[in-house]
């Protein structure tokens, strides 16, 4: 819960910092705080960050669902393990995504990477 409205407000920081240190803070933050909860299962609602690409968002993140409400940036599941990422939109796709992880956009399975 606690990660889901951080994720809410995030609208009215965006524009207070430079975009490029945001956008990296904000990526590392939330998949840091992903992989340390005892949560299995995460919506992340980013409708209100227009202009912001957040990168490499569940970098390492290993055994988790992600819904992912809103656009997300380059290299979406990198690294990433053993997770289900579904999102509306994204810009690319991480080339390193590990196994045992299936990325879904707008239902549609776009990546399955075979069980560990």
């Amino acid at each position: 819960e606690e990660i889901e409205q951080f994720c809410s407000e995030l609208g009215k920081y965006s524009v207070s910092i430079n975009k490029f240190d945001f956008q990296n803070y904000t990526t590392n933050y939330l998949t840091a705080l992903m992989q340390a909860s005892r949560d299995r299962d995460f919506v992340l609602n980013f409708e209100g960050l227009d202009g912001i690409n957040l990168n490499y968002l569940c970098f390492k993140l290993k055994g988790k669902e992600v819904i992912i409400r809103g656009n997300v940036g380059y290299y979406l599941g990198d690294l990433a393990k053993n997770c289900k990422i579904k999102v509306e939109s994204y810009k690319s796709l991480s080339s390193r995504i590990g196994r045992g992880t299936e990325v879904y956009c707008n239902g549609e399975k776009i990546l399955s990477r075979g069980m560990v």
